[in-house]
């Protein structure tokens, strides 16, 4: 059932998002300030959401977890089997998780990707991998299997780095970061490739669109600039403009991708340099505030993104802006995890806690983001709150932390093989 309403307020959808048997998910024209009217689907959510009370975390009933369709583990896919396959690395499919790798949130299905992941010395292989939340027994599924994996026995520790592939042509493994985005009717995106399995030498700085329905990769032109660092980039994904922002490390420059109307994702020029954000980083997230129109770019400067600082960039004029922020900032890990806008709320919300793991961050602008200040906070729990979210990867938590308007809440996993959390707004 759709139903339509004319400018309908926040609160609207943050109280409609609460009910207990319903979702309502507000298409909010993101990008676009003060639509005329806006979309409400009312729908049924899963019994496992419906039930989670205000202010509470859950764990989802996972009905597979990504440990269990490891591909190591499968005679279908091992061609060494029961032994290690060539591509496991020094980690394994743990990789994907651990080893500094986020994912790709669609927000409009509840549907979360990951993959090509691992990289480095960790793991080789790029498989690709989705989940539907929005179902009873949320269950993880290979969409495409690892190069060198049965029925493509090639070898992927091959010395080809320089090239950013495989001999088969697929990307090869990487830290991910927070360089996934999802693009609505192109799928998810790995924004910047970069430096990959096994030396972390050479490599692409192009992006590769992931085709949702095979798991195959397409790649733009290389995107090239004065000290255009792809390890621990951040990226985020501008609906106002189709486009792709993405902000490198070990710069202050940030980049736009502007996606083609046709002839595929991959087909557009070379991503072009808009302006500085004025300070140097290394972790990063990016995160795009509608009606704003700014990214608020989380600056780390050391392994932990405890000695982080925030900078906020028009994305208009291309300028970088210092205002302050306010409050006490309870999750650690700035850049290590990728912020989420939350329209309902009108504030960003970020979760990578080793500490008071119960709470997620809220990060709201002023008036004008540019120059007032903005105020850290946290969102409520409730005392009968029961459940303990596990302690993140310490290498980061990335887009594993994700927000879905029709559950009405935020989604964050740790591990290949423990609890996804749901926390209800």
């Amino acid at each position: 059932m759709t139903l339509t309403t004319t400018a309908p307020s926040a609160s609207l959808s943050y109280t409609a998002a609460r009910l207990g048997t319903v979702a309502v998910a507000v298409d909010n024209n993101a990008g676009l300030s003060n639509p005329a009217q806006r979309s409400l689907s009312v729908v049924t959510l899963p019994a496992w959401a419906a039930n989670a009370r205000s202010g509470t975390w859950t764990e989802v009933p996972m009905a597979a977890t990504l440990a269990s369709i490891d591909p190591a583990k499968s005679p279908l896919h091992n061609p060494n089997y029961p032994g290690s396959p060539e591509w496991n690395g020094s980690t394994g499919q743990w990789s994907i998780v651990g080893a500094w790798c986020g994912a790709a949130y669609d927000e409009a299905t509840d549907t979360m990707w990951l993959g090509v992941g691992g990289g480095h010395s960790n793991y080789g292989g790029n498989e690709i991998y989705r989940c539907g939340f929005f179902d009873a027994g949320p269950a993880w599924t290979m969409v495409r299997p690892p190069s060198g994996a049965v029925g493509n026995l090639i070898t992927t520790r091959d010395g080809r780095e320089s090239t950013g592939l495989y001999a088969d042509g697929r990307p090869r493994a990487v830290h991910g970061y927070n360089k996934w985005v999802y693009v609505p009717g192109v799928g998810p995106a790995l924004a910047v490739h970069g430096s990959t399995a096994y030396s972390a030498a050479g490599g692409k700085a192009w992006s590769a669109f992931i085709n949702p329905a095979n798991g195959e990769a397409s790649f733009s032109v290389e995107h090239t600039g004065t000290q255009y660092g792809t390890t621990a980039s951040g990226a985020c994904y501008d609906p106002s403009r189709n486009a792709i922002w993405i902000a490198p490390s070990s710069t202050g420059n940030i980049y736009r991708y502007n996606i083609p109307t046709s002839g595929g994702a991959h087909t557009g020029a070379a991503a072009s340099l808009i302006g500085s954000t004025g300070s140097s980083r290394y972790y990063t997230s990016v995160t795009y505030i509608p009606g704003h129109d700014v990214l608020l770019v989380g600056n780390s400067v050391d392994d932990t993104g405890n000695s982080g600082t925030w900078r906020v960039f028009d994305c208009a004029t291309g300028r970088g802006y210092n205002p302050a922020f306010n409050g006490t900032r309870t999750m650690g890990g700035v850049g290590m995890t990728q912020p989420r806008w939350v329209p309902s709320l009108g504030t960003v919300c970020a979760w990578h806690n080793n500490n008071n793991r119960t709470v997620i961050t809220t990060i709201t602008p002023g008036a004008n983001p540019r120059t007032d200040a903005w105020t850290f906070g946290t969102l409520p729990v409730s005392g009968s709150n029961t459940v303990m979210p596990s302690a993140p990867v310490s290498y980061g938590t990335y887009g594993r932390f994700a927000y879905s308007p029709r559950l009405g809440g935020f989604l964050v996993f740790n591990s290949i093989n423990g609890p996804t959390y749901f926390y209800k707004l």
